[in-house]
């Protein structure tokens, strides 16, 4: 099974906008090299300020090039802060702080950006009874597409309502044989080393690790951060693996995901320049980090199980310490480390071979 996922295309309101014109090329670019994809993801940041004519755009660039066969069980257009708080300039509107009316909804533009969005996207939606959340099975992977309840400038904001709708999901015919994909725009704080930036995830990131640690076969997509490639890392966490995308509108790039029973592989495109960039390539091997451990914790103990967990959380639990100060130096990437890779696959082994997997 293969997807295309992007994020952060920002797409304009004037239709010959150069972000629009590269996203339509994009786009046809996807169905020319992978014309049997079953799905296609924006993490998020699809339109620069969520106005109407912004969605009329998208929507109806999608109608023309979408780069799937059965686009309506396939498609996942996520919100990010863009569209939610709406342009600074709408009269009326104005940005609220990521700490003031977290919960008091609707800030000033959010419900006319929830209601275009319910408008053009209710055609790639099941029937979601009003929530902006959604979720599709495809060849037999569990896609889930998570949506903020409110407009905060900078932060995501989700409801007890969602967040309980997202547990239920999740619950839904899991398997820690396979992953579970999670869509949406904000990373989880303390995970990338600028994942802390304009303020973080929000004041739900520890209620949303304690429902992904539940489901360690969570694969997480996001954007917001506009990390360039060589400042990307898949991560392994107690809650699941992280992955961040690029900025597409900087980067005209994405990755084409191809799901194996024993791993997930992440190619990396630019979708411009038709070029294939390898050395960007990732590969999540299957069952992850997160699901051996858990498993293991749930074996009777013995001394070798009780180090390499001890190991393993050390490195599900490492972080940056300056994540975010302003003109801090860049750390090195803890993750992409030859060491840290090596580290973990010599783990994955221990637990397999404990558990009896070949």
């Amino acid at each position: 099974m293969k997807f295309h996922l992007i994020a952060d295309t920002h797409c304009k309101t004037a239709p010959d906008h150069e972000d629009n014109q590269n996203l339509a090329l994009a786009l046809q670019d996807m169905k020319a090299i992978c014309p049997k994809a079953s799905a296609f993801a924006i993490a998020g940041d699809a339109m620069q300020d969520g106005y109407g004519r912004e969605f009329a755009n998208l929507y109806s660039m999608l109608d023309q090039h979408n780069p799937l066969d059965q686009p309506d069980v396939g498609t996942f257009i996520c919100l990010g802060n863009h569209e939610v708080r709406g342009g600074y300039y709408v009269p009326g509107n104005q940005w609220i702080p990521n700490t003031e009316q977290e919960g008091s909804l609707p800030t000033p533009y959010y419900k006319t950006a929830y209601n275009l969005y319910m408008e053009y996207n209710r055609k790639y939606m099941s029937d979601t009874q009003g929530k902006i959340c959604f979720d599709h099975w495809i060849d037999g992977y569990h896609f889930i597409a998570m949506n903020p309840d409110n407009g905060l400038k900078d932060m995501a904001y989700f409801s007890p309502g969602q967040l309980e709708w997202l547990e239920e999901k999740l619950a839904e015919d899991a398997s820690d044989d396979k992953p579970i994909f999670v869509i949406s725009h904000w990373p989880l704080r303390d995970t990338y080393y600028n994942s802390n930036m304009m303020e973080g995830f929000g004041h739900q990131d520890a209620k949303v690790k304690e429902i992904f640690a539940k489901y360690p076969q969570v694969v997480y997509f996001t954007g917001h951060l506009h990390t360039r490639f060589a400042r990307l890392e898949i991560q392994s966490r107690p809650f699941g693996t992280m992955v961040n995308t690029p900025c597409f509108q900087s980067s005209l790039s994405g990755y084409v995901v191809q799901v194996e029973e024993n791993r997930i592989s992440l190619k990396a495109r630019n979708y411009i320049e038709k070029t294939w960039l390898p050395e960007h390539d990732f590969e999540i091997q299957w069952p992850s980090l997160p699901v051996l451990v858990a498993k293991a914790k749930k074996a009777p103990p013995c001394e070798k199980l009780i180090g390499a967990i001890a190991e393993a959380e050390e490195i599900m639990t490492m972080h940056y310490e300056n994540n975010w100060v302003k003109d801090a130096p860049r750390p090195e990437l803890f993750y992409n480390l030859p060491d840290t890779k090596q580290r973990i696959e010599r783990l994955r082994k221990v637990f397999l071979d404990y558990q009896g997997v070949k």
